[in-house]
């Protein structure tokens, strides 16, 4: 007679290696699909998008899926063992929008539809009562724009400077010194605010006075305007789901062979 038998603890052992590694090696397939998401949303964001900035491209991270097995043993110079306790597992990987405040933020909008926030120049200019309640600040067509069609922070530091508006982070006044402002005005004209309502029925927004050969002219820089609804115009969610399906069997497959 022959008899085949089988060491159940070996085998428990065994499946107990497997499982750790099938683990391991989700959490490494999921943290790879993750980033070829993120990769193909800012695909995506040049499509749809017109001359996105680098800042816009760069407003994801990834967060990505962890596993520590049990407790490992581990071996001193003088070959004493130790174990060291086991870390989180967190089998689950994401793209995220970074700080809501600026690019991230005006991204999930074009994502989900609905309104943006406040720029920080706009809650200062509000701050100050320049800005209504319930109005946003956009480019006039006397408004220097960047090469992405931006208001540029040069210019919006030039209006901070003569309207004397205290700040955030990241913008400040640069003088209260007379002769300081009357050179400022000289270089880069005259900025005044014109609120909704004003006696000369002009449109509500920030105007600029330059003078020339013959006179001053007026100018509007930034109008004032009601907040837009933005439509949803980014798949975030269809983006991730083809990632996953053209991806992560890939990168499974891939861990568990290595």
């Amino acid at each position: 007679m022959i008899t085949i038998k089988i060491d159940q603890q070996q085998i428990k052992q065994l499946g107990a290696q497997l499982e750790r590694k099938v683990l391991r090696c989700t959490a490494i397939a999921m943290t790879k699909t993750a980033y070829h998401a993120k990769a193909e949303a800012q695909a995506e964001m040049r499509r749809v998008f017109d001359r996105p900035t680098r800042f816009t491209l760069n407003s994801m991270r990834v967060r990505g899926a962890t596993y520590q097995g049990g407790p490992q043993t581990r071996s001193d110079a003088s070959g004493n063992s130790y174990q060291i306790k086991s870390g989180r597992t967190n089998l689950s990987a994401s793209v995220e929008f970074q700080d809501a405040g600026a690019a991230g933020h005006w991204i999930a909008v074009q994502a989900t539809g609905g309104l943006r926030h406040m720029k920080r120049f706009e809650l200062a200019l509000q701050a100050r009562g320049a800005l209504p309640s319930g109005y946003q600040v956009v480019p006039a067509r006397g408004a220097p724009l960047d090469a992405y069609g931006n208001i540029s922070r040069g210019f919006i530091m030039k209006v901070i400077s003569q309207l004397g508006t205290e700040l955030m982070p990241g913008y400040s006044n640069t003088s209260k010194k007379e002769k300081v402002i009357a050179a400022n005005k000289r270089r880069n004209g005259t900025f005044f605010v014109m609120l909704p309502g004003n006696k000369q029925r002009l449109p509500p927004g920030i105007y600029q006075g330059i003078q020339g050969g013959l006179g001053w002219k007026t100018r509007m820089v930034l109008a004032f305007v009601r907040p837009a609804v933005y439509q949803r115009r980014l798949d975030i969610d269809g983006v991730g789901q083809r990632a996953v399906d053209r991806h992560f069997e890939h990168e499974f497959s891939r861990a568990f062979g290595s």
